[in-house]
């Protein structure tokens, strides 16, 4: 077999599993989608403007102990509602709320930037868990 002919298979299987990778990351429970990312920046400390946690008092509790001026400091300064689902952290460690709509658009923005992630890095994570990875397999082996 060609050079060539081997690239050009090489391309159509990364444009199906690209595919693949799309259509399962975006069928994905919000609650997998949320725990994907963190993962994902769990291991590799990238997506930050994605992670998610419960806009609860765990939360609050969990990163802010009992320090009621960095609460104050952080709502004040960040963008936060009590009525929103989630939160995070912005680029200034001020809080960000928002609704699980919100991280839905959020997410569908990376999913590019996340499946290049997941094509780098395929055993970084557990991703059977999320998604079926027969396709991605393929690829890799034919890499």
């Amino acid at each position: 077999m060609s050079i060539v002919i081997k690239e050009i298979e090489q391309e159509n299987l990364l444009e199906k599993v690209r595919e693949d990778l799309t259509e399962q990351l975006e069928n994905l429970s919000l609650t997998d989608k949320i725990r994907l990312v963190d993962e994902i920046h769990s291991y590799d400390v990238i997506f930050d403007y994605l992670v998610a946690y419960e806009n609860d008092e765990e939360f609050f509790q969990t990163f802010f102990s009992s320090n009621v001026m960095d609460i104050i400091r952080a709502v004040y300064y960040g963008d936060y509602r009590y009525t929103d689902e989630y939160v995070r952290f912005d680029k200034y460690g001020n809080l960000e709320s928002f609704s699980s709509s919100e991280f839905e658009s959020d997410f569908y923005d990376e999913i590019n930037n996340i499946i290049d992630w997941i094509l780098e890095n395929p055993d970084s994570i557990d991703l059977e868990y999320y998604i079926d990875t027969e396709l991605l397999d393929e690829y890799l082996e034919y890499k």
